[in-house]
């Protein structure tokens, strides 16, 4: 649900330059070359010589704060542009640097004026992703990359806004045409290799970066998105090798140092990924992508406390990735702080509508609360973005069931079992659902597909045992149960079923007592306090 490596860190300033292919200058062209090329302080140079020789220069103008972003420097208009240098061009250098909603509206209204700088266009639709309306963001893009096509930095935000509204294909596609305008574009290459990974297609992905790679082979993001690859496939001992090369490059980076954590967390070695991780936040106190690694391996390591204050000050170090409060309030849900928790997850949807995990986390604690109309609004939202999300799909058919609603989780369901043919989960929660409409027969079959496809799972036998126990065959329905027990001594639902049938078929009140203990004492739901009064009652016998 959450993964603790994210492709699109590694997105930094530079992938998004912005110059216009065909009308930007030499120099700009240069500075790009330059940056891609990982040579920063030259490309600098090369923009503001650009500038020098024509001061309205917006690509070089652009890529110049973009720049001096990256190096952590000043990066206002005015200290980008040289003096005289347009009104106009002042004005949209310092929009783009506003929070995503003010420079949107400050965007919007710079690009309809007369003589706007034609990159003041790709900038609303990026600034739309930002502020996620990401739908609202791929009309703006649509409309720019055709008045603009050949532009491979308006193609790759058309897919950056296609990825963030749910549309991977489209997204590929349109990362595919930037690529194909400017081979090895950097942006484009490591958020091609984003999408490729969460369409199944690692091969593609691969090869982008390798091809960049290839094209500029000292270029630092596109050396730790190789890394993260490395890691998404397992190789965690080639994503080692690439991470410590970098930092031998750049042992001050605390983004190589975060990387560095993830690689090792994905190695298994907890002391050396905290090592790391407390190094990024050490290095750069104002990371929010290093509190956020950091939390995750606190939260790992059972402090949920320091996990909680990790990513409070993550949310706060950046209030506009819905990321950072989705991690806040996953630490506080674990807490049991469910209002705050809410309140997080809420805060992460008004970013970006559709964020699968921050409504994935809504639905499941809408569930918790028996918000079901809500619960449902919430996991239909991840299912517009994945519509093949199991754990949303699951989760909405028990959202159903528990509405009464059991016919429509009943098809949801078997579109998991149709999905994963290796997962019995979903044949059990049919089997229950059957289970529930006093379809006996169907529950049946349901319950035995379930065995039949995973005979080592204890809530397949379970539910076996359930549907065997409601025929009234209570000899088939006690080995299911002694089943379910023998492969999960700590499964407490067996433990109360098969204590009622030694207590009320079998007369057997010493295994019945026995039971009904372990139900308890494993955390076996007793709403009515039933269970306990039935021990008691046969206690005293």
């Amino acid at each position: 649900m959450r993964s603790i490596v994210n492709a699109s860190r590694w997105c930094v300033a530079l992938v998004l330059l912005g110059t216009l292919t065909g009308a930007a200058s030499a120099g700009a062209e240069d500075g790009r070359r330059l940056a891609n090329e990982g040579k920063i302080a030259e490309a600098i140079e090369a923009a503001r010589e650009a500038l020098r020789a024509d001061g309205s220069d917006e690509g070089a103008a652009r890529l110049l704060q973009e720049l001096l972003r990256l190096e952590g420097k000043e990066a206002a208009a005015g200290a980008v542009l040289p003096e005289g240098a347009p009104a106009i061009l002042v004005r949209w250098l310092d929009a783009r640097l506003l929070p995503p909603a003010e420079a949107e509206a400050a965007l919007r209204k710079l690009s309809a004026e007369e003589g706007a700088p034609a990159l003041a266009g790709l900038d609303l639709g990026l600034a739309q992703v930002r502020a996620g309306k990401a739908r609202t963001a791929e009309t703006t893009l649509e409309a720019w990359t055709a008045a603009h096509p050949d532009s491979a930095d308006g193609q790759h935000g058309l897919g950056l806004s296609r990825l963030r509204s749910g549309n991977l294909r489209g997204a590929r596609g349109a990362l595919r045409k930037a690529l194909e305008l400017e081979p090895g574009h950097p942006g484009a290459t490591l958020l091609l290799a984003e999408v490729c990974r969460d369409l199944h297609e690692p091969t593609e992905a691969r090869a982008a970066l390798v091809d960049a790679l290839a094209r500029f082979p000292s270029n630092l993001s596109l050396r730790a998105g190789l890394a993260e690859d490395h890691v998404r496939a397992g190789e965690t001992d080639a994503a080692a090798l690439v991470v410590e090369e970098l930092l031998k490059q750049a042992p001050e980076s605390a983004r190589f140092h975060e990387l560095l954590a993830r690689v090792r967390h994905a190695q298994g070695k907890a002391e050396e990924a905290m090592t790391a991780a407390r190094r990024a936040v050490e290095l750069d106190a104002g990371s929010a992508g290093a509190r956020r690694i950091l939390g995750r391996l606190l939260e790992i390591s059972g402090d949920t406390e320091g996990a909680l204050a990790e990513y409070r000050r993550g949310a706060e170090l950046a209030p506009d990735e819905a990321r950072s409060h989705v991690d806040l309030g996953f630490a506080l849900l674990l807490l049991e702080r469910r209002k705050e928790a809410e309140a997080a997850f809420r805060a992460a949807v008004a970013i970006d509508k559709e964020h699968v995990d921050a409504n994935l986390n809504l639905g499941i604690l809408l569930r918790l609360e028996r918000r079901f109309k809500d619960a449902r609004e919430h996991l239909n939202a991840v299912l517009r973005r994945e519509p093949e999300h199991l754990e949303a799909l699951m989760l909405l058919g028990d959202a159903l069931a528990a509405e009464g609603k059991g016919k429509d989780a009943i098809r949801i369901y078997e579109k998991v079992a149709k999905l994963d043919p290796h997962d019995a989960h979903s044949l059990v929660a049919i089997a229950s659902a059957w289970l529930a409409l006093g379809k006996t027969s169907e529950a049946l079959e349901a319950a035995s597909q379930a065995v039949d496809r995973r005979p080592d799972s204890p809530e397949a036998h379970f539910a076996m045992g359930r549907v065997r126990d409601e025929q009234a065959d209570f000899d088939e329905a006690e080995r299911s149960y002694r089943k379910a027990i023998e492969l999960d001594s700590k499964f407490a639902g067996p433990h109360r079923y098969l204590a009622e049938i030694l207590d009320h078929v079998r007369g057997d009140k010493a295994g019945a007592i026995d039971l009904y203990r372990k139900y308890l004492a494993l955390g076996g739901r007793d709403p009515g306090g039933k269970v306990a009064e039935r021990l008691r009652l046969l206690e005293k016998e």
